[in-house]
């Protein structure tokens, strides 16, 4: 069956590795199917959420930029994936605030209302560091995130769950991920078994 996947990447850098893992994971989606769009963050204007909870009430934000189309189409993917490198040991910037910027979607004071379709989740990280622990609080961020769409704060009708993550670790230059057939090949198979 079809799905509607929705990648969003966060790296800024032209052929960078978390790209080229995220057009892996597109072609195998493609191959099986699927409905794929790639928004990139590089070129997006994303300002920061200002906790004024407008959005809990009316739904929107009051903010006008990039972000406010970026969280509509969250809202109507049914696969999200995440693209995003280890910036520090950690989230990018970009990410953050965009992850702030979909709160408008998180069902605190709509209760019960559909706010999502999206059940799974995934993400491709790429790091320079060649353990696990360099990608780990990205893995924790998103989880993190996710808990807000799981019913684990609220209860929601669809539950949603990282299914699946790759780790691309040792790769620093832009584009060497290339060097690593196996991660390239995983991500493809990924994308084609969503």
């Amino acid at each position: 069956m079809s799905k509607k996947i929705l990648v969003i990447s966060s790296s800024l850098r032209n052929n960078s590795n978390t790209d080229i893992l995220a057009d892996e994971f597109i072609r195998g989606a493609l191959s099986s199917g699927h409905k794929v769009e790639k928004i990139s963050l590089r070129d997006k204007i994303i300002n920061f959420c200002l906790g004024c909870d407008v959005c809990q009430n009316a739904k929107s934000c009051v903010l006008q930029d990039d972000a406010s189309e970026i969280v509509k189409k969250i809202h109507e993917a049914e696969v999200i994936v995440f693209a995003a490198p280890v910036y520090f040991g950690g989230i990018s910037g970009q990410m953050q605030t965009l992850l702030d910027r979909t709160y408008p979607l998180f069902p605190w004071k709509l209760k019960l209302e559909q706010t999502h379709r999206f059940q799974d989740v995934y993400l491709l990280t790429a790091s320079s560091g060649e353990s696990n622990e360099f990608s780990d609080k990205v893995i924790i961020k998103i989880e993190d995130w996710i808990k807000h769409f799981s019913g684990v704060w609220v209860k929601c009708r669809k539950f949603a769950k990282l299914s699946g993550v790759i780790r691309g670790l040792g790769v620093h230059e832009a584009g060497e991920i290339r060097k690593h057939p196996d991660k390239m090949n995983e991500a493809y198979e990924m994308g084609k078994d969503v």
